[in-house]
């Protein structure tokens, strides 16, 4: 699957130019690095009709990218790809952040000769680019795929890491619906968000009462309604109120209909009712169940789903806490995951938010993790995107 270099650069990066080139090949490619790897592949693969080509965004848009094409295939930090995946991708990664981004397409004749602004010459890099990008090149194929890459796998899962909205479910349906849109051309079957993401996770019990919808009301429906068109299965995370109980709940969505929820289990908050089931549910090929947050301290939930037949299963987080108690348990989200792993010989697929205020701090967690406890992707700390794992 194709993945856009979306998560750029961090600021200090931008501004130290060693720190830029000490990323990881695969980073330094992605961003700040595209044109020179394009440049090369593209003159290194001239006679096969390859050039340089640039993704302009319109003006005051992020999200430019070089890449070297054939008009059919494409080379760049993801070596071989379809170039209509790639612009397709890249499309669909900027719109979820910017629903107004577009660009222009624009084949360079000449290379790095022809006038790009905005990207660093060649000469201004620390030390010399070409030998790296030369590397990093000889670790593909030197042909692109006879045919076209088709679906291969049995099953395709995803996780976001998202910014924490608070009390604000339009703002949290418009994001919703745009990781949706992503996650269908990226042909996901199911996608997770957030513990309590909808409406903002929370300890208070007014602030519970005032949020809690019910999945019978006009205002679920109308969540319902919004999701119909997307093809990708949604796990969201909300506050549910039924019969005047108060559950921390996820639900799934397909085609916008209701399949079925979990309610959190393991409770410390007191402004939630404990659930007291785990169903799981099959979407096209896959058999997943759902654990929530505080639940990844137990194995019982994990054990329970993989003895109905589960393949994965999913965990809404919440872990926005206090600075001090934030950076106290930074490093010790992931080993709960690795253990229901291990333990469950499942799939292990986390949704995090991120925040950052003067008092509380969310560095995210969301991670794909393997039956054998084997960290296969990540969201980096700090970063709202998407991350995916194809299996079976």
């Amino acid at each position: 699957m194709y993945q856009p270099g979306i998560v750029g650069r961090t600021r200090e990066e931008r501004l130290d130019i060693f720190k830029a080139w000490n990323r990881p090949d695969k980073a330094f490619f992605a961003a700040g690095a595209c044109h020179i790897l394009g440049h090369l592949f593209s003159w290194m693969h001239r006679d096969e009709g390859f050039k340089l080509v640039y993704i302009k965004p319109n003006e005051g848009f992020p999200g430019s990218h070089m890449y070297a094409s054939d008009g059919t295939w494409a080379f760049d930090f993801n070596g071989w790809t379809l170039e209509k995946e790639l612009l397709e991708t890249h499309t669909a990664a900027y719109k979820t952040h910017f629903p107004d981004w577009n660009c222009t397409k624009i084949v360079l004749e000449n290379g790095l000769l022809d006038n790009v602004e905005g990207h660093l010459p060649p000469q201004f890099f620390p030390y010399p680019p070409w030998e790296r990008a030369y590397k990093y090149i000889q670790q593909f194929p030197s042909q692109s795929p006879k045919d076209p890459v088709k679906k291969s796998w049995k099953w395709k899962v995803a996780a976001t890491q998202l910014q924490d909205i608070q009390g604000d479910i339009p703002a949290a349906l418009q994001v919703i619906e745009a990781y949706m849109a992503y996650a269908d051309v990226q042909r996901v079957d199911v996608l997770c968000f957030p513990e309590c993401f909808l409406q903002g996770y929370t300890l208070d019990k007014s602030l519970t009462k005032n949020r809690a919808i019910s999945l019978t009301s006009d205002e679920f429906q109308a969540v319902l309604k919004k999701l119909k068109r997307y093809k990708t299965a949604a796990i969201i995370g909300l506050i549910e109120e039924e019969d005047g109980g108060y559950f921390n709940t996820a639900v799934v969505i397909h085609k916008g209909k209701l399949l079925g929820k979990y309610r959190k289990v393991h409770i410390f908050e007191e402004n939630f009712t404990p659930g007291e089931q785990c169903p799981i549910f099959t979407i096209n090929n896959v058999t997943f169940g759902i654990n929530i947050c505080y639940d990844a301290r137990f194995p019982e939930g994990a054990l329970a789903l993989a003895a109905q037949g589960a393949q994965v299963i999913f965990y809404p987080l919440n872990n926005r806490l206090a600075t001090e108690k934030a950076v106290k348990y930074r490093n010790k989200h992931l080993p709960n995951l690795i253990d229901r792993a291990t333990e469950s010989k499942c799939y292990i697929v986390s949704s995090d938010v991120i925040h950052q205020d003067s008092d509380t701090l969310a560095y995210g967690c969301s991670a794909i993790v393997g039956p054998r406890g084997d960290l296969l992707e990540r969201v980096p700390e700090s970063y709202s995107w998407i991350t995916s794992y194809e299996g079976g």
